[in-house]
């Protein structure tokens, strides 16, 4: 009687150690932010070459007519600027007029570097999840904020160059260190498949 009586508290044991559920760990949130992040893909500078300026025959009083981007590439040997006398129509209801036509370009140097023509870096990964929120219901959903570091994927050197060079990283709004690993968080839903970005995130 004895050792049934123990067996089964045994049994009972392994039941109710059985139906406990584990809080999340790393690896819950890890594959889910790396999922978001890849939906935001590789990035790109607002900038293409050649580029162009116009400056018209009566500019504008203080406004500035140069070019942020093409003037650090200039500064740093990997572009040229030169002027040409051109007819603008900045407005089709405007008749033509001349103008001084601002153009940047490649040097050779500068096609080395930008082969492609584009400024693109990226993406992001996640290195490590540092906290997280205990989960709980928010508008029927479970939910919790996870703080992770990451960083950069695929630096190229042109990019450190530009966020080490106060010059070209304020031409290009770049932040500073972005050859380091950054913090920030994330919201995560868990669903019948594990924790999830949020549709608003990466679109399911």
């Amino acid at each position: 009687m004895t050792t049934r009586f123990a067996t089964g508290l045994i049994a009972l044991g392994l039941i109710l150690l059985g139906g406990c559920h584990r809080g999340p760990t790393e690896s819950d949130f890890k594959p889910a932010i790396n999922q978001a992040l890849a939906g935001f893909g590789t990035q790109c500078l607002e900038f293409k070459m050649p580029r162009a300026v116009h400056i018209p025959v009566r500019p504008a009083p203080g406004r500035q007519y140069t070019d942020a981007g093409g003037e650090a590439l200039v500064g740093k040997g990997w572009a040229t600027v030169r002027t040409e006398k051109r007819m603008c129509q900045p407005f089709t209801n405007i008749p033509p007029e001349p103008c001084d036509l601002v153009l940047y370009e490649f040097t050779q140097a500068g096609r080395q570097k930008f082969p492609d023509g584009k400024f693109c870096y990226g993406p992001q990964v996640v290195t490590r999840i540092t906290n997280w929120t205990e989960p709980a219901n928010y508008m029927g959903e479970i939910v919790s904020t996870v703080s992770f570091e990451g960083r950069y994927q695929n630096m190229p050197d042109w990019l450190l160059a530009f966020a080490k060079d106060e010059s070209l990283r304020d031409a290009f709004a770049l932040p500073r260190d972005m050859d380091r690993p950054f913090n920030t968080t994330m919201g995560l839903v868990k669903t019948a498949k594990g924790w999830e970005p949020p549709p608003s995130i990466w679109g399911r």
